[in-house]
């Protein structure tokens, strides 16, 4: 599943009062307005693309250069300018693709009135960004509410499962239940489990007051990955300012205490351990799983708790099942650890009988 962020430009706001963020990729520039020459140079399909200071004097205003100027590094960054005519209602939205350096992908949704009116969207990119006009899209539709954290109502006739982990285990929440349909009911916190952190703030409401039969529990992903100094999320990991979430040795001790609560629930304990940082993943380093799963083994060996292996069984399959460049799973990946996940499930519960 591809992981992306959809904006909007109208949500995007640039200050043009000092020089653009030039830690971020991409941001719309408010305020600076190119000259209507500019509809002859650029399209929604093929925009403008400007390096230099003398490349911009050919397209705004003096007044609006001199905004430019105060907002853009050229020797670090560079501006697009897209300008078409077309519907009020038209919008072009971009998607920031999970890499590093980052891509950024532009699409154009038209609208459904029939005025006619000029669209101009002007944008400052890192230099090192990587860019390209995709495919048209229709309006967004309404979303439909993640079926994964749908509440559950139990059969009390049958044994309750917990599920706790992050955007993966999202994923594999519906297959698993698919799988262990009239077995087991199978629930989830509704929301993403994130690093260790969390868990140890919100287990409890997590856990409830109810029974639990076989809990299946990960933490990783989100303690390995990197942020900036200012909370930016995915930072890069080989920047000064930058470190990961909970570092290995604070992983371990978060995991210490978070077992010892499980472990109150009196439920059979499966620990799922954390799937590759693929290469070329923004925000992570390819190889941090293993670390922090051989951290997360020490502890798991010291409560006699079994480990489900879906590390080793992503990583073979890792070009069939996993998306480029990104630690999350293709759709038929997520089904496919939802059977595995739903195997080792359905052992532990017969065991315990």
């Amino acid at each position: 599943m591809r992981f992306s962020l959809i904006a909007s430009f109208f949500l995007v706001a640039a200050s043009l009062t000092a020089v653009a963020d030039e830690s971020e990729p991409i941001k719309l520039l408010r305020g600076v307005t190119p000259e209507a020459g500019v509809f002859q140079a650029a399209t929604r399909q093929k925009p403008l693309q400007i390096k230099s200071r003398e490349e911009a004097a050919k397209h705004f205003t003096d007044l609006n250069l001199a905004r430019l100027t105060r907002t853009v590094d050229f020797d670090k960054q560079t501006v697009l300018v897209f300008a078409w005519r077309g519907s009020g209602q038209d919008k072009l939205t971009f998607e920031l693709l999970e890499s590093f350096p980052e891509q950024v992908v532009f699409h154009y949704a038209p609208g459904r009135t029939r005025d006619l009116r000029p669209h101009t969207h002007t944008f400052v990119l890192r230099s090192n960004v990587k860019w390209r006009v995709g495919a048209n899209r229709q309006p967004a539709p309404v979303r439909k509410p993640n079926s994964a954290m749908a509440k559950i109502t139990d059969d009390p006739a049958l044994p309750r499962v917990l599920l706790i982990g992050d955007s993966i285990s999202i994923g594999y929440t519906v297959p698993t239940r698919e799988a262990l349909k009239g077995k087991a009911n199978v629930h989830r916190p509704l929301t993403n489990c994130g690093p260790t952190t969390k868990g140890l703030d919100e287990i409890d409401s997590w856990i409830g007051n109810g029974k639990w039969d076989v809990i299946h529990f990960n933490w990783g992903l989100h303690d390995l990955k990197y942020m900036g100094p200012n909370g930016q999320n995915l930072a890069d990991p080989d920047a000064k300012d930058s470190k990961q979430q909970v570092e290995i040795e604070q992983y371990e001790k978060n995991l210490e205490t978070l077992v010892a609560r499980l472990k109150k629930t009196n439920a059979k304990l499966i620990w799922r351990n954390t799937t590759p940082v693929p290469p070329g993943c923004k925000g992570r380093v390819a190889g941090d799983s293993a670390r922090y799963n051989a951290a997360a083994a020490r502890v798991m060996k010291k409560h006699n708790i079994p480990t489900h292996d879906l590390f080793t069984y992503s990583k073979d399959r890792m070009d069939k099942i996993m998306r480029d460049a990104n630690v999350h799973f293709l759709p038929e990946g997520s089904t496919a650890l939802g059977k595995e996940v739903a195997m080792v499930i359905e052992k532990a519960l017969a065991e315990g009988k």
